[in-house]
């Protein structure tokens, strides 16, 4: 069973669920986001929707029968955007030889939902007051969900402005659950705090 990869600057999921079939092991490759946006067809095009939106969700999905690796600086989503990306096999999500400096994320109320029998995460997952469950399915000896060192999940509300005036963001939620052990590194970090005088996420 063969390989797949796919490289690109960045790379945009786009409303609807790809399934890649026939592959061992799929790799995305990004040296700056994965992202998922609304309205938009799937490319390596870089994600432009900002702020709040007033329709239902935009259903946005990967899924492969082997192994996921992601390689980006950071996985995020436009905001209103559920994305899930699942696998039958192991799923790693690392940060480039040289990560990229990028502004901070700032589409809200985004989900992101992430299967395999094991979750290695070692790059920046940011999602402001959003939603991030991570779910192994594998046995208890080998279902392991990692977050390394350079992992973060970061669901943090923030402070935007609507008609002049600041409005803070409430924190998101973060789910792991694990067939096997969770381990968390020295240094890795989950954040839901909320953006100055809102409310905490969990």
């Amino acid at each position: 069973i063969g390989a797949l990869v796919i490289n690109a600057p960045s790379i945009n999921l786009g409303g609807g669920t790809l399934i890649a079939s026939g592959f061992g092991a799929l790799a995305l490759d990004a040296q700056n986001s994965l992202t998922a946006s609304a309205g938009a067809a799937s490319s390596t095009a870089a994600s432009t929707t900002t702020g709040p939106s007033t329709v239902g969700p935009t259903i946005a999905g990967l899924i492969t029968a082997g192994s996921l690796t992601v390689t980006a600086s950071r996985i995020t989503t436009g905001a209103n955007v559920d994305l899930t990306l699942s696998a039958t096999g192991p799923v790693s999500l690392l940060e480039p030889k040289q990560p990229a400096t990028l502004a901070a994320a700032s589409n809200l109320g985004g989900s992101l939902a992430i299967t395999g029998s094991s979750i290695d995460v070692a790059t920046q997952i940011a999602m402001p007051s959003g939603r991030v469950a991570l779910t192994t399915t594998g046995d208890a000896s080998g279902g392991n969900l990692s977050l390394q060192s350079t992992g973060s999940i970061n669901v943090a509300g923030v402070v935007q402005q609507y008609n002049g005036v600041n409005v803070a963001s409430p924190g998101g939620s973060v789910i792991l659950a694990s067939a096997g052990n969770i381990d968390l590194a020295g240094g890795s970090t989950i954040d839901v705090s909320a953006g100055s005088g809102g409310q905490g996420g969990s």
